[in-house]
């Protein structure tokens, strides 16, 4: 036995103070017993020593240890320290008898007769022990392999290995794999969970890093236990963690050393080349290695065969399969190990490394991973490599060809980001990159981006030869090129949803249906772009059902793009038009369709998808279903800020206003009604920022404050003459909230006037919803009126209209004298039973029990003086008021109360405990 034997080679190492407890990882290897080898592999700095030493301590069975360095590639060495330790933990062993078998195997003839004398020795382990071979990876000597393969085939149950090793060692395993003797854990077992990432940097380094900041730790790393102490070591004494964790690289000083000094120095210099060249690309195969090397200076294929034989015939792949065995960073992507990236701190390094060795190599090699991507149809990454290599040219022909495959994924961040690397003028005449650039801006951001929009609208009048006003005849005229005629189509396209809020309906129309005779039938996605369009137009015009079947029309054609991004939109749509005409049924069904399929896409947050979640709570709300809609609507809201989604924001905390006022939660909506106010001001469109101001008198008046929500009207002016004028949105809600404001100030009569030519305007439209509540609202004002045969008819026909679809809080929201009117409504056998069902809602509303609007202190003195029995007249002398501010009062406590009369007010005041 060799006499120069190092003793401390064969300590467990101790425990370098406090340690994470890996449980999970320690409950894998108590199993070790139950197999003959525990095969541990991953790259350095995984804590695979420290992981086993720390197991070791706690573990009940014998452990020897046995660190293995370069010194061991020899025979004779091997075994005896093998001999030693296994000796330390099995005193029955004859180590003397050993060591002068030992002596002999010189000869390595000689080795088989000395592995049985050993086999036979370990007969005499008669309790089970463990010996653990650290650092597998420097043993290249294939007589020691041969000898752990030999063990492993004939050593008696009692002994278990457990190898840890940065790669795959060339001892035999395959049949221990299939004999189910292996346990193994790799560097994915070994990597740092979340928790275990936030336990080592708050107890064990001691740094109080927030948790968001650990999370974005942990994914740079990717658990890497080295990687998560050199950055812990560099954030010591910093204020900027935060920052520093989200910039986080292979270059930070202490990583990069660590790499340098533990990983790439050890490589032999031809590997080192080959890993700087192919670190240009995040994911890369065989035959991408090939075309990156293709024209490799200073070696040549033929020099690799030293590395893994056969390379010079079969290229990259046995190097690539050599890089994974040795476990250099380099992870598969797929079972079948095709493709395969770096770990991203080791990519970092490489890139730097690169750029400090080889920087006159860089652009070529990115070109040339450019025409690779490109040629095997991966245009995305073949762009990104074009921008990379600084080719503009590349870059603008790859980029023309994936407008259209990139807005119909929704992917507009992406499209922008890559148009504008390219140089000003490589856009401006290329037409196609422009309406990509403005095609982006409006999808993403319309408002932020108004500036460019503009300019690059302008800048078609140029680019095409064309104006607003002749590109319809342009397109009209014969001999067009088919390229020419698309182009014109586009720009048709653009100028007509630019225009829909301002030109003439009949203009846009006009745009749209040019657009739609301009494009080629299988050009899916433009012409389910252009069907969109026109079926908005339909809607602005109040033809919703013919709106609803345009964007059915509009999803069907996308349903032929490659991505269901644009179906889903135009199924989002159709579902809103459903919902203006009153099918609530068909329109949930249609959102939680779409909500269903967003929900499995990635990314999850695409522009102008999260109306879809807001149209849902509208829905829920509706059915008074308050909790749920709430669920929804903050859902929507989030997607939306995430995407810059302008419309479903307002409209979002629009609806969460509503939902608010309904819970009697009056600091949320009016929270709530702040945030829609704020969104309205940055749409900057007048129309979307009065029908906000005007659901915020609403607000008010709902909340008592009559003041605010006449000094509404009078700011805009507002004229009970315009009712019957049409159907404008902003004049339905407008109008809508003058008649409230007029029977809150107990003027009926003009409220039934604004009402009744709502009504008016509203006769055969297909505004179902808004229809609706006209006619509740009607039939309140008319009770108020006195007239209570004429309110219960025109109550009795808002609920033939709403008890097919469930129309509940458009009955709710009038108070307590909707109900009192459904009662005698059903009382007279008008839709009873759907009648009860609402009664019954507005008991278990948390809103249902309470005022539409609170009486005031003055209003409260007359109702109690009412209650003692006074006349007008004895209220006036008591109160020292005139008679008709009396009279105003308790006409204001009817209409509050919703009654008409002074038995019918003491009584509901007494429900409401108002009297004492």
């Amino acid at each position: 036995m060799p006499a120069d034997l190092i003793q401390t080679k064969l300590i467990i190492p101790p425990s370098r103070g406090q340690l994470v407890q890996r449980q999970r990882l320690y409950e894998q290897l108590n199993g070790s017993a139950d197999h003959k080898l525990t095969l541990m592999t991953a790259p350095a700095g995984f804590g695979k020593s420290t992981l086993l030493s720390s197991w070791a301590g706690q573990y009940k069975q014998p452990i020897s240890w046995y660190a293995l360095d370069h010194g061991d590639n020899d025979p004779e060495r091997f075994l005896a320290y093998l001999l030693m330790a296994l000796h330390r933990i099995a005193p029955e062993l004859r180590l003397t008898e050993s060591a002068a078998a030992l002596s002999k195997g010189q000869d390595p003839a000689a080795l088989e007769q000395l592995l049985t004398f050993l086999i036979n020795e370990f007969q005499r382990i008669e309790e089970p022990v463990s010996l653990i071979l650290d650092d597998y990876h420097v043993i290249q000597d294939p007589h020691v392999n041969h000898i752990v393969t030999f063990l492993l085939d004939h050593a008696p149950s009692t002994v278990h290995l457990l190898v840890a090793s940065r790669r795959e060692p060339a001892f035999a395993t395959a049949k221990l794999r299939a004999s189910g003797q292996l346990l193994e854990l790799n560097e994915q077992d070994l990597r740092f969970t979340l928790d275990e990432a936030a336990q080592f940097i708050h107890s064990v380094m001691g740094l109080p890093i927030p948790a968001e900041d650990i999370v974005v730790l942990e994914q740079r790393t990717e658990g890497w236990a080295a990687g998560l102490q050199l950055a812990a070591l560099s954030l010591d004494g910093r204020e900027d963690i935060g920052d520093f964790i989200a910039g986080l690289r292979g270059t930070n000083r202490y990583i990069l050393d660590y790499l340098a000094e533990e990983v790439f120095s050890r490589l032999p210099e031809l590997l080192q080349d080959f890993l700087l060249r192919i670190s240009v690309v995040d994911r890369f195969n065989a035959p991408l290695c090939d075309a990156l090397l293709d024209d490799w200076q200073g070696t040549t294929w033929d020099q690799l065969d030293q590395l893994a034989p056969g390379s010079s015939a079969l290229r990259s792949d046995p190097i690539l399969e050599f890089l994974d065995a040795s476990n250099l960073f380099v992870f598969p992507m797929d079972h079948e190990r095709q493709w395969y990236r770096f770990h991203q701190l080791f990519a970092d390094f490489l890139k730097d490394q690169l750029t400090k060795r080889h920087p006159q190599e860089t652009r070529g090699l990115h070109q040339r991973a450019a025409r690779w991507f490109s040629s095997e149809g991966f245009l995305t990454e073949a762009i990104q490599h074009a921008l990379a290599a600084g080719d503009p040219d590349q870059a603008s022909v790859l980029i023309e060809a994936q407008v259209k495959p990139m807005l119909s994924r929704g992917e507009t961040r992406t499209l922008t980001r890559w148009i504008e690397a390219l140089p000003p003028a490589d856009i401006s005449r290329r037409p196609a990159l422009l309406f990509g650039q403005v095609w982006s801006y409006i999808l993403s951001d319309p408002i932020r981006f108004r500036t460019e929009i503009q300019q690059i609208v302008s800048g078609f009048d140029t680019a095409l030869g064309v104006t607003p006003e002749t590109v319809l005849n342009k397109l009209a005229s014969p001999g067009l090129a088919p390229e020419t005629i698309d182009l014109l189509g586009q720009y048709a396209l653009l100028l007509g949803f630019l225009g829909r809020d301002d030109q003439p309906h009949e203009v846009s129309m006009a745009y749209f249906e040019a657009a739609l005779d301009a494009f080629a039938p299988d050009d899916f996605f433009t012409r389910s772009f252009a069907l969109s369009g026109l079926a908005s137009t339909l809607a602005r015009q109040g033809r919703l059902a013919h709106a609803e079947e345009t964007f059915a029309q509009a999803a069907e054609l996308a349903q032929h793009t490659e991505s269901p991004y644009l179906y889903l939109v135009a199924k989002d749509w159709e579902a809103t038009m459903q919902v203006q005409q009153g099918k609530l049924h068909q329109a949930e069904t249609t959102f939680r369709f779409v909500i269903d399929q967003l929900e499995t896409m990635r990314p999850k947050n695409l522009p102008l998808t999260a109306h879809a979640y807001v149209g849902l709570a509208d829905v829920l709300l509706e059915w008074d279903k308050l909790q749920e809609a709430l669920v929804y609507v903050n859902n929507g809201i989030d997607r939306g800020q995430r995407t810059i989604d302008r419309d479903a924001l307002l409209e979002g905390f629009r609806t969460q206003t509503r939902i608010y006022h309904a819970l009697g939660d009056a600091a949320a909506a009016k929270r709530a009604m702040a945030h829609a106010l704020g969104e309205a001001r940055r749409a900057k469109m007048t129309s979307c920022y009065h029908e906000a101001v005007a659901l915020e008198a609403l607000l008010n008046l709902s909340s008592g404050d009559l003041p605010a929500a006449l000094r509404w009207a009078e700011a805009r002016g507002i004229r009970e003459d315009l009712a019957g004028e049409g159907r404008d949105s902003l004049l339905m809600v407008e109008q809508i909230t003058l008649a409230r404001l007029r029977m809150a100030q107990g003027e009926i009569l003009q409220a039934e006037r604004i009402l009744d030519g709502m009504l008016r305007a509203l006769e055969g439209s297909e505004l179902g919803r808004l229809t609706l509540q006209v006619r509740a609202m009607l039939s309140m004002v008319l009770e108020a009126r006195g007239d209570r045969e004429a309110a219960q008819q025109i109550l009795a026909r808002a609920l033939l209209q709403g008890e097919p679809e469930g129309f509940t809080r458009s009955f709710i929201d009038e108070g307590p004298q909707m109900a009192a009117l459904l009662r005698s409504t059903a009382a007279s056998g008008r839709s009873p039973e759907y009648a009860r069902e609402l009664l019954a809602a507005f008991s278990d509303s948390p809103a249902g029990d309470g005022l539409v609007e609170p009486l005031s202190a003055r209003e409260l003195d007359v109702l109690r003086l009412m209650s003692d029995g006074l006349t007008n007249a004895a209220i006036a002398r008591e109160l020292v008021v005139a008679q008709s501010t009396v009279k105003t009062h308790i006409n204001h406590i009817y209409t509050k109360l919703g009654v008409t009369q002074r038995t019918q007010a003491i009584a509901r005041a007494r429900e409401l405990h108002l009297l004492n």
